[in-house]
């Protein structure tokens, strides 16, 4: 699962949601608006946009922005006692 650096803090709502690119799938949150099933979306990953993103699933619990950090420091805590890890950290943008 991937945790988006820039959700703001917030009490703006997000949902988790599968995204799907020519056979990759990907778990992330985004903003609830853009979680719409079949609506395509960019990624902005290691310092370039990527077009062609699609929702595949956008699961009904909704979170905020505190929320999902609270979570992500938490896993964060925890991978630490197991050893370093490396993260990436998207952010998604909706695209017409």
């Amino acid at each position: 699962m991937f945790f988006p650096e820039d959700i703001p803090r917030d009490d703006r709502l997000f949902k988790q949601v599968v995204l799907v690119r020519e056979g990759t799938r990907l778990t992330t949150w985004v903003e609830a608006s853009f979680a719409v099933e079949g609506k395509p979306v960019r990624l902005y990953r290691d310092g370039q946009w990527e077009d062609g993103w699609t929702v595949e699933t956008a699961y009904s619990m909704e979170k905020t922005g505190d929320e999902i950090r609270q979570q992500r420091e938490t896993r964060e805590k925890w991978a630490d006692r197991k050893g370093p890890r490396k993260r990436h950290h998207p952010v998604i943008e909706g695209w017409d």
